[in-house]
């Protein structure tokens, strides 16, 4: 019911996931992530925080806006959260869990190649643009994990933050979701778009906003944009 409650929609390339709070104007536009913009999207929390509710929405939001030839979904689950229901869905090409580690290398492998043959080819003059391909990890733990002992840097992961870096310009947009450790080191940096819904202590969440930005009530699904405010 997002449309209905949202003051003004989303642009023709975006797709909403959220409605946006504006006390100063009294609005609440869609908050959307747009498929022709070059924006990265963060999403952290806590547990309970909201994290896989806000895939669903994107996913709801995708397939409502966009046929199948207009948009490829890759979804990859650390811990079951329902994502997988959504593999026979005409768009998706593919949802992975923790335990398809050979289908997840595959994927990251042929995501760096689609990059490298946009980058270097281009659209052909008069052919129709190459579907958007967007793929959403609810759970950036699986790729990077400093809390885990075993943890080592892979080549993977190397490849991954290619893709997120020179992907989005390209239409192939990664977007991470999870914990508090993923704040903590590289990977916010790759991102220009960082949302922060809450966590058990509300310090994690301020280390990462400025002192003019309040925090906002700790609700589930209630979260701040790090960039702005």
């Amino acid at each position: 019911d997002l449309p209905h409650h949202q003051t003004e929609g989303p642009p023709a390339t975006g797709v909403a996931f959220a409605l946006a709070d504006e006390p100063e104007t009294q609005a609440q536009p869609a908050e959307h992530f747009d498929l022709a913009a070059a924006d990265r999207l963060l999403v952290a929390g806590g547990a309970q925080s909201g994290r896989t509710t806000f895939a669903r929405s994107l996913v709801t939001g995708l397939v409502t806006r966009f046929g199948p030839d207009e948009v490829h979904l890759y979804l990859v689950e650390r811990h079951p959260g329902g994502l997988t229901d959504y593999a026979d869905l005409p768009h998706c090409g593919g949802a992975f869990t923790a335990a398809d580690a050979d289908r997840i290398r595959r994927l990251v492998t042929w995501l760096h190649q689609e990059v490298r043959a946009r980058g270097a080819t281009g659209p052909a003059p008069g052919a129709a643009p190459p579907p958007y391909v967007v793929v959403i990890v609810d759970g950036w733990e699986h790729f990077e994990d400093h809390s885990d002992p075993q943890f080592v840097e892979t080549s993977l992961l190397t490849m991954l933050r290619g893709v997120i870096t020179a992907g989005a310009p390209l239409g192939v947009h990664v977007i991470a979701i999870g914990g508090q450790d993923m704040l903590d080191h590289r990977l916010p940096s790759l991102y220009n778009r960082r949302l922060l819904l809450p966590f058990p202590n509300e310090d994690t969440r301020r280390a990462h906003l400025t002192s003019a930005m309040p925090s906002p009530p700790p609700l589930p699904g209630r979260a701040i944009d790090a960039a702005t405010g």
